[in-house]
């Protein structure tokens, strides 16, 4: 099993509203391309953002590869 940990996906730039009425802009056109590229990459295995204050912060990716005999 292989464990990366993307570089830190901050919003910033052209941001879309999260649609809640609140005003405040979570997602951006730079993270969503980062959150597409490693969906595409990864065969098995989980991809995590992490959110802080409303925000995301960080992408973790765990890649698991498996092995025949």
């Amino acid at each position: 099993m292989t464990t990366r940990s993307d570089a830190e996906a901050t919003t910033g730039g052209n941001m879309q509203n999260n649609g809640e009425g609140s005003g405040r802009q979570l997602w951006s056109i730079e993270l969503e391309e980062k959150v597409k590229d490693s969906l595409a990459s990864i065969r098995f295995g989980t991809l995590t953002l992490i959110i802080q204050d409303g925000k995301v912060i960080r992408m973790d990716r765990n890649e698991k590869i498996r092995l025949t005999q």
